[in-house]
């Protein structure tokens, strides 16, 4: 019998165990009893507070910060002078732009002067002389070496000298041709 209670007895203590809660039983050995009961023991869960110190690691991380936001200035104003010098570049093309559309135009309203002194001349050749508005219309679009020559075609027709007078005429139309 003894035995059989020290059996029972180790069951229900391997039994608490196996549960998670201890029990311990004092046996009597004179009759299989127990003489008394004790509280469930319950085993307390050991909490360990771990302190980190991430000061050191917060710190690298706000000087990374600032380096980075004091590249980031440098690049935008890297960024600002390439842009203003970009723009600049720009105004330039538009500018030099502008200035050979104009020339363009100079050089076809002067081709187009020098096709006016061609008419002029024929009809010089046919013994008209009365070109002068004609002539005054052609003045404004011409170079100053054709200028010149129209003025020495003016100057014969005065003197009633039209043969020079149409020379000067083909030289002047000659002249803006080419753009002089």
């Amino acid at each position: 019998m003894k035995l059989v209670a020290l059996l029972v007895t180790a069951a229900s203590v391997a039994y608490a165990q196996d549960a998670g809660v201890m029990r311990a039983r004092p046996v009597s050995v004179d009759a299989g009893t127990p003489l008394a009961e004790s509280k469930a023991v319950t085993p307390q869960p050991q909490v360990q507070t771990v302190v980190i110190d991430r000061t050191a690691e917060v710190n690298g991380l706000k000087e990374e910060v600032r380096s980075l936001q004091s590249e980031a200035k440098q690049t935008n104003a890297r960024l600002d002078s390439t842009v203003s010098e970009l723009q600049q570049v720009r105004q330039q093309m538009t500018e030099q732009q502008k200035a050979v559309q104009a020339q363009q135009q100079r050089r076809e309203a002067q081709r187009s002067a020098a096709v006016s002194l061609g008419t002029i001349d024929q009809q010089l050749a046919t013994g008209d002389t009365a070109i002068e508005g004609t002539l005054s219309q052609v003045q404004e679009n011409l170079g100053p070496s054709a200028k010149a020559n129209l003025e020495y075609a003016r100057q014969a027709i005065q003197n009633n000298d039209l043969t020079t007078a149409r020379q000067y005429l083909s030289a002047a139309a000659a002249d803006a041709a080419a753009g002089r």
